[in-house]
């Protein structure tokens, strides 16, 4: 007589999911658990559309075994089942031509789980997007600097078969560039199937502002705190620029650019803004205020922000007081060299 037994082994994707294709790999050990040799020994499959099942030969001695393979790749519909039912048939032939045979069945489970990741792409900054779901719940994603973006994922495991939706909120200085997913579908309904994993990947890029602030850092020659034709503008001078909460947010540094001493901030949100000049950058006293407080509104364009300065004499790097104990220093010695200049003549 002969006996079969068959086993099914399914090799999950790289992924982690089970895709169209993976493959079942089935094995049906066939034995003669007779007293005669046994011929012309075939392994046959029943439900698969006769996939081919190779064995290492034909026939078998008196209690040998041997083991016979097939492969089947699995279609959306096993996914679907989670399930595939498999009944294989061995048969031969006695010394005397009498047929032998036996059957076997099994079922090989497949993981039909699904999953959906969410990718937030943020170019031109990091932040922290709000999404909405009614399928999976409301959540929140804050992207992290990377190469030339910044990103953030989450996924959704072990989701059944069906439709889900995800929906980014506004965000205010944010814009949403695009919203695919890679099956295709609108993230606001993805139709995921069993076993499948789709990522729907958000991008956002930074809302830059219309408002502009600057213009020039000059040598007030008459000290009238006006710029005149004959008064150049200081490069090198650094102006700091502060919000409405007094938050440091730029230092531009004056340079040559459409003239000499020009500076300008550019980019800006509507709101309070303050701009200051670093004096410690320059030398010599002020001639207009240090610093100018303008509300701007969007698309504005602010260039009244300038600061004279009387002189720009390179700073010693000795202070007025150290100036002044110098020159008490050089009196006292002076009076000293006298005294001394006195008394030799005196003795002399």
């Amino acid at each position: 007589s002969i006996t079969l037994e068959e086993t099914g082994a399914f090799g999950i994707g790289d992924d982690g999911f089970a895709n169209p294709g993976d493959v079942i790999t089935y094995e049906f050990e066939v034995t003669n658990d007779g007293n005669v040799p046994l011929t012309d020994i075939d392994v046959a499959d029943l439900d698969l559309g006769g996939i081919n099942v190779s064995c290492p030969k034909t026939d078998l001695g008196i209690g040998e075994s041997m083991t016979c393979t097939a492969d089947y790749p699995v279609t959306q519909g096993d996914i679907d089942a989670g399930v595939v039912d498999n009944c294989a048939l061995a048969s031969g032939q006695d010394p005397l031509e009498k047929g032998v045979s036996d059957e076997d069945c099994i079922e090989t489970p497949i993981p039909n789980h699904g999953a959906i990741t969410i990718v937030k792409d943020s170019f031109g900054g990091v932040g922290t997007f709000a999404f909405t779901s009614a399928t999976l719940g409301d959540f929140s994603l804050t992207t992290v600097k990377v190469a030339t973006n910044a990103t953030a994922e989450t996924t959704f495991n072990d989701l059944t078969a069906g439709s889900y939706d995800v929906t980014e909120t506004e965000q205010a200085s944010w814009y949403l560039g695009s919203a695919v997913c890679d099956d295709g579908s609108d993230p606001g309904a993805i139709d995921l199937a069993a076993g499948e994993h789709v990522t729907c990947t958000f991008s956002n890029y930074v809302v830059l502002g219309t408002a502009q602030l600057g213009d020039t850092v000059f040598l007030d020659k008459n000290k009238d705190g006006k710029q005149q034709a004959d008064e150049p503008g200081i490069n090198g001078a650094k102006v700091f620029l502060k919000d409405a909460n007094g938050t440091l947010i730029a230092t531009a540094t004056t340079a040559k650019g459409p003239w000499d001493g020009w500076y300008k901030f550019v980019g800006l949100d509507a709101g309070k803004y303050t701009a200051s000049l670093d004096t410690k950058s320059v030398s010599g006293e002020l001639t207009t205020a240090g610093s100018f407080t303008i509300t701007l509104v969007d698309g504005q364009e602010y260039l009244d922000a300038d600061f004279g300065v009387a002189e720009t004499l390179p700073k010693t790097g000795m202070d007025a007081a150290a100036l002044g104990l110098l020159g008490l220093m050089l009196l006292a010695a002076g009076a000293v060299a006298v005294m001394f200049g006195r008394r030799r003549r005196e003795e002399g």
